[in-house]
């Protein structure tokens, strides 16, 4: 290194100034010894001597001799001076290289020339520098150029970034930077000019500081102070602290410190204001008894018939358990605050608040709009019984938990000619009476605890039946038909109603829910072909009612075979301007013998026998084809709605099903949603239906939960499954104009969904009255015999090529004939609808 050659030139030097004080002590004696000798040994000063004149010579000798001491004195002094210089210069130089070699970090020296006098080995470890490559007595170019061509500069022309350094570097000025290298450490660079010339440069690591930095502003980005401390890693202690105390008084949070004897330490301005009235007792030093006591006398906590003492003793203990706790607690003025108390090493306790008074209420607040909405879900508005979900869900529960020695029994309950209550009493008429049969069932489980009844949908009721022996099964049901069958009166009119009955037995008719179920509506099916008002248990004769499922599920294959099964389309329009939002894709079956067969007979039974995938890649197929060619006559159309069967949806080929048609009919996503029924999110794993319904979303297609509101439905399932939309049942629009609960629900469901940014579609609008009723509420589309019902392919192209959905929402009674050309292209069609 550089501090080695400078000590080598240190002894060179005193070796030569050794060997010329001998040369200047030594030769004027010589000399002088020399002219002595000479004198003494002439003759003529043997003469002089002899004529007397000797005596001047001893002076002479005197004068030499003193000389020559004088000189001799003189060049030890200049030796001694000389030899001291040059050792304090070499003790200059131990503690120049001291420095050098054990500065903590980079230390470089250039002259006036820009050469490298001096360098530690932290220069080269710091800048990645190969020593033996730019040694000492290398130009500062060299360094440059050795950076620029490893990349330090960046991607910019090179001798530029050269040149343009080595001109700063001539007439250097003072200068600090952090600069990072390529190796990802960062260096703190200060250099300052030397007097002499040439400049002095320090570089320290400061990479941890940094990084440290980097992450506190990530996580504290309030903490600006501290984030400062953390960059510039410069910062003193007390300066850290006082930045400390700055960025925990700007915390959101309470924050307070108590000491392993329990005095206070400090408290945050939020932990003052939560306790502010005792906040000018809250000074260091305040033991943690004497908080509690204020805190008590001030009326902040509430303590209740408990003596104080004993009160603050408990408190104490808590604190004292040395284990980190957390704890909720309610201040008398309403405020909630969750409190985290954390031990440290020292036995210091660090306390924090968080104010969740908001928080608490808004969840209050979520957990009424839950309850409403669980109730909706699980509860009929009308009957205010159990509903169909509540049903599904205690058989799940009830056959989860049978024995061997377990009866019951499955009761369903239809009410005989609904219609025709409906027709004559009015929709008010019919919702009276079915509400009395729901009284009238809850009075009847009131008084036999083994009767449970629900209401499962429109007129038809469900009651599951404990077997214990104390009444036959056979007298329950003839007493649930006395009691329904007593006269109901409304307004001025009486009527005397009706039901039919079918029961199904466990374990004797079946042993599982799916064949309960069916064997007690094939029960149902029997009492009303005789005619209707009693009951009957399911026999062995009505497994026929199996045989013709059977004979649909062959004759429905050879339907799909021979394509037999074709597409209907319903349009959705817009409630505020009438646009065109969707068409919903309806299956039907044209039978060569029967004609059109009703959805409810095959759907069923390909649900069953494992048909449903066909029918679905079928509807994939034809509705895709239809969106394709209303999109080549450049029709705007919204979206072509298919609906997912619950079957279909369980099957790992959906996906590629549905895209794979969708690619060779080359559609849009945005042209396309998929509707479930709410039974899906019961009948098959959460997770897995959430899966398949978000790969849909993230494809870009549509996803609404159809006929949402008739009991499946719940807040959990609307905030966990990923959904666009909802289509509201039409057994909440029916009669809404008249039904101010209806309206209520309705209402609740729309603003829900506004909340949570669903589309809703609002089914089964038939009259410009529910229409009207529902467009008050919020704006929705509306699909409905009221728009149009449903239509073939043809009917439906022709029907957009009019226009027709211009005026389909018109008052009638306003505007006949604008809203008469839709209706007359369906006039006389009925259809069945899904």
């Amino acid at each position: 290194m550089a501090f080695r050659d400078l000590r080598e030139v240190i002894q060179r030097s005193e070796i030569r100034l050794r060997f010329t004080t001998v040369l200047l002590l030594g030769l004027p004696i010589i000399v002088i010894g020399t002219i002595i000798a000479w004198l003494m040994s002439n003759d003529n000063l043997q003469s002089h001597h002899a004529e007397g004149g000797l005596e001047a010579h001893p002076e002479v000798i005197f004068i030499l001799v003193l000389a020559c001491l004088i000189i001799a004195i003189t060049s030890g002094l200049t030796y001694l001076i000389h030899s001291r210089n040059a050792r304090r210069a070499m003790a200059d130089v131990s503690l120049l290289n001291s420095i050098f070699e054990y500065f903590p970090g980079g230390l470089s020296y250039f002259d006036g020339d820009l050469t490298l006098k001096m360098a530690n080995k932290d220069f080269y470890h710091l800048l990645d520098l190969p020593e033996d490559q730019l040694k000492v007595g290398c130009t500062f170019e060299d360094i440059i150029r050795f950076n620029a061509e490893r990349g330090e500069y960046g991607t910019c022309n090179k001798d530029e970034q050269v040149s343009k350094r080595v001109k700063l570097a001539r007439n250097p000025v003072p200068h600090e930077l952090k600069r990072r290298t390529s190796s990802g450490r960062v260096l703190d660079i200060r250099g300052i000019p030397l007097p002499s010339g040439g400049f002095l440069t320090t570089y320290l690591d400061v990479t941890e500081q940094e990084n440290t930095l980097s992450e506190l502003q990530t996580k504290r980005q309030e903490s600006l102070i501290a984030t400062e401390r953390l960059r510039t890693a410069r910062d003193e202690q007390a300066k850290t602290h006082k930045h400390l105390i700055s960025a925990i008084n700007s915390m959101r949070n309470g924050f307070v410190i108590w000491d392993k004897d329990g005095r206070l330490v400090m408290a945050n301005k939020t932990f003052r204001r939560v306790y502010a009235d005792i906040k000018d007792s809250l000074n260091a030093g305040l033991p943690f008894e004497d908080f509690l006591f204020k805190g008590v006398e001030a009326g902040i906590w509430s303590i209740g018939d408990e003596d104080v003492e004993t009160w603050i003793a408990e408190h104490v203990a808590y604190r004292n358990s040395n284990q980190d706790n957390e704890r909720e607690i309610t201040l008398n003025n309403g405020q909630q605050l969750i409190i985290s108390e954390r031990k440290l090493d020292n036995g210091d306790t660090i306390v924090t608040l968080i104010d969740v008074t908001n928080h608490r209420r808004r969840e209050a607040e979520l957990r009424d709009t839950k309850d409403k909405l669980e109730h909706i879900a699980f509860y009929d508005e009308l009957t205010t019984l159990p509903n169909r979900a509540r049903c599904q869900k205690d058989l799940d529960t009830h056959f989860s938990q049978i024995s061997s020695a377990s009866k019951f029994a499955i009761v369903q309950i239809d009410l005989d000619n609904f219609k025709r209550v409906n027709d004559t009493m009015g929709h008010a008429g019919g919702d009276f009476l079915l509400k009395t049969v729901g009284e009238r069932l809850s009075l009847f489980s009131n008084q036999i605890s083994s009767f449970k009844p629900y209401r499962w949908g429109g007129d038809e009721f469900i009651a599951l039946v404990e077997r214990k022996g104390d009444i036959p099964l056979d007298e329950i049901c003839q007493e649930v038909t006395d009691l329904i069958s007593i006269p109901v009166h409304f307004e001025s009119k009486t009527f005397w109603p009706t039901v039919s009955l079918g029961i199904a037995r466990y374990p004797e008719d079946g042993t599982d829910r799916e064949s309960l179920m069916v064997f007690s509506d094939l029960a149902l099916y029997k009492t009303k072909e005789l005619g209707r008002d009693g009951y009957q248990f399911f026999t062995s004769e009505m497994k026929e009612q199996v045989d013709l499922e059977s004979r649909i599920e062959s004759e429905l294959r050879v339907a799909i075979e021979e394509d037999q099964l074709d597409l209907y389309f319903q349009p959705q329009v817009s409630s505020s301007d009438e646009s065109l939002t969707g068409i919903e894709a309806l299956i039907r079956w044209n039978h060569p013998e029967h004609g059109l067969v009703p959805p409810s007979m095959f759907l069923d039974v390909s649900e069953t026998n494992g048909l449903a995938s066909q029918l679905g890649c079928l509807v994939f197929e034809k509705a895709m084809s239809a969106a394709r060619q209303w999109t080549d006559l450049d029709l705007d159309f919204g979206k072509v709605a298919i609906n997912l069967s619950p079957s279909h949806l369980k099957r790992t080929s959906l996906l590629d099903d549905f895209f794979s048609t969708m690619q060779r009919f080359d559609l849009a996503p945005d042209c396309l949603a998929v509707e479930f029924v709410e039974s899906c999110l019961l009948d098959d794993p959460h997770a897995d239906i959430s899966n398949i319904l978000e790969t849909f979303r993230q494809r870009g297609i549509h996803v609404e939960l159809d006929d949402f509101g008739t009991g499946y439905a719940s807040l959990s399932h609307l905030s966990s499954v990923p959904i666009d939309g909802i289509k509201i049942d039409r057994s909440f629009v029916q009669n809404i104009e008249n039904n101010s609960k209806g309206q209520a629900i309705v209402g609740v469901v729309m603003s829900m969904s506004k909340l949570m940014q669903l589309h809703v579609v609002c089914e089964g609008v038939e009259t410009y009255e529910q229409f009207k009723a529902v467009s008050h509420i919020s704006k929705c589309s509306i699909q409905g015999y009221m728009v149009a019902k449903p239509m073939s392919f043809a009917d439906m192209t022709e029907w957009m090529h009019k226009g027709l959905n211009k005026g389909v929402l018109a008052d009638p009674n306003t505007h006949p004939i604008v809203s008469q050309p839709a209706k007359a292209l369906l006039a006389g069609k009925e259809i069945y609808s899904m």
